[in-house]
């Protein structure tokens, strides 16, 4: 009997939406409670393929990822679940959907997190990003950004990479 109760517990507890609690995610540190990603897991899991709530979750990641005051691990944590929706949803045709994540792509504090975000994104619109963020950046950036042309074997970088050698 006794080896049951922490199970018991667990299904009495309740798990705030993520959409409850953006402030709880934008505080994320890496040793604090993770009680927001959690939900935020639960709701993208629950969300399955549903385009709208693809969106919405998606439109919530990427302003954590703009805020001024969100931690590092906040972000990094955003732009991992960023990845899994955009990598789940129907691929964008529009650059405009992803210009936050394009412009992060060749600045050197932010170009991880945005790699981060758009690997797992299919479709010519996000090959584009890369060759574009390739040409506009120097050092250990375009390293990065080299590996995640590589990881997503695109063709149509061939061209840019061939004149950087």
């Amino acid at each position: 009997m006794l080896r049951f109760l922490p199970l018991f517990l667990c299904a009495l507890v309740t798990v705030a939406p993520a959409a409850d609690t953006p402030d709880a995610l934008a505080a994320l540190t890496y040793s604090g409670d993770p009680q927001a990603l959690t939900a935020l897991d639960q709701e993208i899991k629950a969300a399955g393929t549903d385009a709208a709530k693809l969106d919405a979750i998606e439109q919530r990641l990427l302003a954590v990822l703009r805020r001024s005051e969100s931690t590092y691990a906040a972000r990094q944590a955003a732009a991992q679940r960023l990845g899994w929706v955009l990598g789940l949803g129907a691929p964008k045709t529009s650059a405009d959907a992803f210009k936050p994540l394009g412009a992060m792509l060749a600045e050197e504090r932010d170009s991880d997190l945005a790699r981060v975000a758009l690997e797992p994104a299919n479709g010519a619109v996000v090959d584009g990003l890369f060759v574009s963020a390739l040409e506009k950046s120097t050092g250990r950036t375009r390293l990065g950004l080299i590996d995640s042309v590589a990881r997503r074997r695109q063709a149509s970088a061939v061209p840019a990479l061939t004149r950087l050698l």
